[in-house]
């Protein structure tokens, strides 16, 4: 082993009309890490670089930048992220001339997935958008597709390789002066402060000598009366606690369990848990609720997670020491948490320490090896040209960060760096199954439903894997309030209007959960005066007795208005699928398309969504809609479809 020092900060060299602007609009942080390693590149290049979402730039700051990169997701039906909706409605203003972003030099990357009809739309609209308003793309838009074997690195990878030549011609560097190369430590962009006084020990002696007072971390944790245990050793805060966070989160709330059921059996390969949920603190009070619309849950590590990763990193002398975070002049994006906290506290709460780990943090804690393998392996892994051991290392065994520091064990950095080097835990998004508006003169706003798959699995290394989320809603309890924010539907399908429209819905597995919500919600409108249409649901799963959820409640339901057709792949020799029973009922399905029906698929496998068009585009021609193919497919393109898959 070769004993090295760490890497020490290099210095970025201030040169004159060198500025580059790098955006992002995200759901589920994909785009954000592109994001975060395009601005490290240009970093390299010299260029004073600056990541940001798209909703936090005004229009007018996109001349003010040498080059600008937007990197956007496409979500839902074509729909642009939440974090850009601001930004593309400003694009859209009738009163903007046309050469407006004349000086404007840009390029785009877009992840989609081509399981969905419209592929990259957002992309495509934005960077069609910014040249109409005269902006000028210096390099060709990018367009990665998840269904690519790797995924969006196959595109991403030598698209942004191309990117940094393309830049290094458009802007030389004078003589003298190269890139930085990624073998260099660029300047951290976030440090934080640890006082040296730990918690315990702190007193309102110390804090009168200029420490800070932890009796301001009451609001991050409640008292020890009002918090519950949610594991051994670890405290879940309470509604108290909570209610000083929600401001910081977008869309935040305040939930607190009702129940955490188990719906399949026990000894079922899946664990499939139906959560209730009370609302009791809305922001804003006016919130409304409706199907399609999403739950987003905010998890925290387990503690053992934590004291590993301690003292792993050698660091649990300071782990309850105060750390203020007021001092940064900016923070990660999606770190909700009070000024006041501690290390500890920001491991469980804030940063993923489970998390698969990108090419971008193995990149960081290379220049923390004391070891020159190590790092020169680690450095390997972030290479376009290793990209097949870099799946082999980390994707396909789901390799964890705690792993990868437990293995390159010469990695020590500071802790003040935690904020730079670890990613941010993102909520997780979860259709809503149930929404129950309560009676009047509750304390709760709102009832409602979460239908979950927990998820746990074997990987090639052959470790039983549990996924964040799923280890946080295995130990809810009721009682305990949970730190959630509300995250409507960009698409809406839903109200009275929509409700006297026949609705044919196709789901499999959890993906029935935004179906039952609307067909709850349009059977409470119908009436005498405004009937609702009628309703054909196909679901899809491997076994009646084992995972045919909401079978009671279908059954009560009356006939007329709700039709259920159903295909459990395991209950028979002949496996059946759902495409093969949408199929069946080829002039039901036809019958409905004459009337202005909406269809919709929800579930977990973008081949079902694919399958499940297929055999709807047979159903119109077999009806007697189309004569071809051809025709039946551009029929179904006028017609509402509208599909969810994860």
């Amino acid at each position: 082993m070769a004993v090295m020092e760490r890497d020490q900060p290099v210095e970025l060299a201030d040169l004159p009309g060198r500025h580059a602007l790098v955006l992002y609009g995200s759901e589920t942080g994909n785009s954000q890490d592109i994001a975060e390693e395009l601005g490290k590149m240009t970093q390299r290049l010299h260029f004073k670089t600056q990541v940001d979402e798209l909703n936090a730039v005004q229009l007018n700051e996109l001349l003010r930048y040498t080059l600008v990169i937007i990197v956007i997701s496409t979500t839902g039906q074509g729909d642009m992220p939440q974090n850009s909706l601001a930004f593309w409605k400003s694009l859209l203003r009738r009163k903007l001339p046309p050469g407006c972003l004349q000086s404007a030099r840009f390029t785009t990357f877009g992840l989609g997935d081509s399981s969905y009809p419209k592929f990259n739309w957002a992309a495509r609209k934005l960077h069609k958008r910014l040249e109409q308003l005269g902006a000028t793309e210096f390099y060709p838009r990018g367009e990665g597709n998840e269904q690519d074997d790797d995924g969006i690195d196959q595109t991403y990878l030598p698209w942004s390789i191309d990117l940094r030549t393309k830049i290094l011609e458009y802007h030389p560097l004078p003589p003298g002066l190269s890139p930085i190369p990624d073998t260099a430590l660029l300047p951290p962009k976030y440090i934080i402060k640890i006082s040296p006084v730990d918690t315990p020990r702190h007193s309102q002696d110390t804090a009168a000598e200029g420490t800070p007072n932890l009796q301001s971390l009451d609001f991050v944790t409640g008292s020890s009366a009002a918090a519950t245990s949610l594991e051994a050793g670890a405290e879940q805060p309470s509604q108290q606690a909570l209610q000083h966070l929600i401001s910081a989160v977008p869309g935040g709330l305040v939930v607190e369990v009702n129940s955490n059921t188990r719906v399949t059996p026990t000894e079922h390969w899946q664990d499939v848990r139906r959560l209730s949920f009370d609302i009791r603190h809305l922001q804003p009070p006016s919130l409304q609720i409706n199907p399609g619309d999403c739950l987003r849950l905010y998890p925290r590590n387990l503690s053992q997670d934590v004291d590993k990763l301690l003292d792993v990193m050698q660091w649990g002398a300071i782990a309850d020491n105060v750390v203020d975070l007021g001092t940064l002049s900016e923070r990660p994006t999606g770190l909700y948490t009070a000024n006041m906290t501690t290390l500890r506290r920001l491991l469980t709460e804030n940063l993923d320490i489970t998390a698969i780990p990108r090419r971008s943090f193995l990149e960081a804690i290379s220049h923390h090896c004391t070891d020159s393998d190590h790092k020169e392996r680690l450095l390997e892994f972030t290479k376009s040209e290793y990209i097949d051991e870099y799946y082999d290392y980390a994707t396909r065994p789901r390799r964890t960060i705690i792993e990868v520091l437990e293995e390159f064990h010469s990695v020590q950095f500071p802790p003040e760096y935690v904020l730079d080097v670890f990613p941010v835990i993102r909520g997780r998004d979860f259709s809503i199954a149930s929404i129950e508006p309560s009676e009047p003169g509750s304390d709760s706003s709102y009832k409602l439903e979460l239908l979950v798959a927990l998820v746990k699995y074997q990987t090639v290394l052959r470790k039983i894997r549990t996924g964040l989320c799923s280890r946080y809603i295995n130990l809810l309890a009721a009682g305990n309030a949970v730190l959630a924010s509300h995250k409507p539907s960009l698409t809406s399908l839903h109200g009275k209007l929509h409700a006297r429209r026949p609705l044919c819905a196709f789901a499999t597995g959890t993906g029935i959960a935004p179906i039952h919500a609307l067909i709850q919600e349009r059977l409470r409108y119908d009436d005498t005066d405004t009937p609702t249409g009628r309703t054909l649901l196909f679901f899809g799963n491997r076994s009646r007795g084992k995972d045919f959820f909401f079978a009671d409640e279908w059954a009560a339901m009356p006939s007329s208005k709700l039709e259920v057709h159903t295909a459990f792949s395991r209950d028979q020799k002949e496996k059946i699928y759902i495409q093969d029973v949408i199929r069946q009922q080829a002039q039901a399905v036809a019958d409905m398309a004459r009337e202005n029906v909406i269809f919709i698929v929800c579930g977990g496998s973008s081949k079902m969504a694919t399958a499940c068009r297929a055999a709807v585009v047979e159903c119109l021609r077999v009806g007697g809609l189309c004569e071809t193919e051809t025709e039946a497919e551009e029929m179904l393109g006028r017609l509402t479809w509208w599909q969810e898959i994860w």
